[in-house]
């Protein structure tokens, strides 16, 4: 997605996001993973943190998961978040096994899915450049 972004894009690790000025910037696009129907703690901290100065900004919102389940946005999200945002869109999935731990990699071979894959929904990419390039 950065890539197909007009203008200058600046990428944050979501570990350094504490340390971010909101109000520098113009627009936003905010999104991390789900993991077992959950986004992660950090994350959704400086959400709940920043709720007033992002609903004010300009914005998109995505997730990536194996699967989409509309109750994620409003389960991980403040309201106001979720229903100002310019967009919300499934990134879809993937799976790299070199960044499992040992547990995480037992468990997918109990359960029989241990193989690598992706799954990006270039649709949803597409849509994303369409809104934040207006």
């Amino acid at each position: 997605l950065r890539t197909k972004l007009e203008g200058n894009v600046k990428l944050i690790d979501i570990f350094e996001i504490h340390n971010i000025e909101l109000k520098k910037f113009d627009k936003l696009i905010i999104g991390c993973s789900v993991y077992a129907g959950n986004i992660n703690k950090t994350m959704k901290e400086f959400l709940y943190a920043n709720e007033e100065v992002i609903s004010k900004k300009e914005y998109i919102l995505f997730l990536c998961s194996g699967s989409m389940d509309e109750r994620y946005w409003f389960e991980n999200f403040p309201d106001k978040v979720v229903q100002n945002a310019k967009g919300r869109f499934h990134f879809g999935s993937g799976l790299k096994k070199s960044s499992l731990t040992l547990f995480e990699k037992i468990l997918l071979m109990i359960i029989g899915k241990y193989r690598e894959y992706k799954n990006i929904k270039e649709d949803e990419l597409n849509e994303t450049e369409s809104i934040i390039n207006k």
